[in-house]
């Protein structure tokens, strides 16, 4: 049965950044990482990492970083994927977020956030991150 728990930098930061390098993405910095994030797993096997960065000042959630498990089967990625958007936007309604947005080039994670009730705004986006000095 497919479950989900917090993600615990503890625990799972390892696997995370080992996720990414697999997907050929350059690691996490643990420090970019907002508090609430989600391991969806099934057994002893991490299927998905996702979080929800919450601003604030305003009703903005975002919803970002889903990362899977580069050995699931395609149905685990998909079972997983969905699982974490919903329990993500599930926690920025409980928390009064009603404004919930992402970003995402694949066009079947795109599908899959349409299907939990995302709406495409722009395309063609580059996005961009200023790392600090």
């Amino acid at each position: 049965m497919i479950e989900v728990r917090p993600f615990s930098k503890i625990t799972d930061f390892k696997d995370l950044n080992e996720f990414t390098v697999e997907h050929g993405w350059p690691p996490f910095n643990p420090l970019i990482l907002p508090t609430i994030g989600v391991c969806v797993y099934e057994d002893d096997k991490k299927l998905c990492f996702g979080w929800l960065y919450l601003e604030s000042s305003t009703i903005v959630a975002m919803v970002e970083w889903i990362v899977t498990n580069p050995k699931n089967t395609p149905r685990e990625s998909l079972k997983s994927i969905k699982i974490s958007i919903n329990h993500l936007v599930g926690i920025a309604k409980k928390l009064g977020y009603s404004f919930i947005f992402t970003s995402a080039e694949n066009k079947g994670l795109i599908k899959l956030y349409e299907k939990a009730g995302f709406e495409q705004t722009d395309k063609k986006m580059t996005h961009l991150v200023y790392k600090g000095d």
